[in-house]
């Protein structure tokens, strides 16, 4: 018969609001950024705020309840399975379906991709296919922005815009975002914020966009 390995027992740390007031010394306090996976095609921003070897203090906009099954997407693209224990006005903890190492998941990773300069990981990236506008040089033309990060955008245009170049994306929400064109195709083109969109107001408006779909 084939024995199924039980979960990791719940951190004292994270099993409850009233928990966070004796944090385990394993737990480590953070304010990182990541993806959040609810189910098919159900993404949200969070951020985590305490780490420990079995579970996690969450904050996001999107609403949870009790054993609902997620999935925490690092910055560095790794995944952790997890399973809600308790909610509290944006506040959830969650139980890691796997222990894991803190520090070894927390380390920050370099990530290089061809044509872009390396970087500390990249902040998490939703696939959004929402109407906006990029003004640069005089011109300004309609976009479909296809993913969305607090640092850039991934959008496709029929405008040839040069690399390098000044502009303003302007998305239906949102603040107006200075930026300029990091990288570009036939198809599309890959802008960088000058300022990153806040957390609040990009986890905000992704559950907006979340309940009109």
């Amino acid at each position: 018969m084939t024995s199924i390995e039980p979960h990791p027992p719940v951190d004292p740390s994270i099993a409850s609001p009233e928990g966070l007031r004796q944090r385990a010394q394993r737990t480590v306090t953070t304010l990182i950024a990541a993806k959040l996976e609810l189910g098919p095609g159900k993404e949200a921003l969070c951020r985590l705020r305490n780490v420990s070897t079995t579970g996690m203090l969450v904050e996001t906009g999107q609403p949870l309840t009790r054993d609902d099954a997620v999935v925490i997407e690092l910055r560095s693209g790794e995944r952790l399975s997890a399973t809600v224990v308790w909610t509290d006005e944006g506040r959830v903890g969650i139980q890691l379906d796997h222990e894991i190492d803190v520090a070894s998941t927390l380390r920050p990773q370099v990530v290089k991709a061809k044509g872009h300069i390396p970087a500390i990981g990249r902040a998490p990236r939703f696939a959004v296919a929402a109407p906006g506008r990029l003004s640069s040089l005089g011109r300004s033309c309609p976009v479909t922005v296809e993913n969305l990060s607090q640092s850039g955008a991934r959008l496709t245009l029929s405008t040839d815009i040069p690399l390098d170049a000044p502009a303003t994306l302007t998305i239906p929400g949102l603040s107006p975002r200075a930026c300029s064109v990091r990288w570009r195709n036939e198809l599309h083109v890959g802008v960088a914020f000058i300022e990153l969109i806040s957390f609040a107001e990009l986890s905000a408006w992704l559950a907006g966009a979340s309940r009109n779909n």
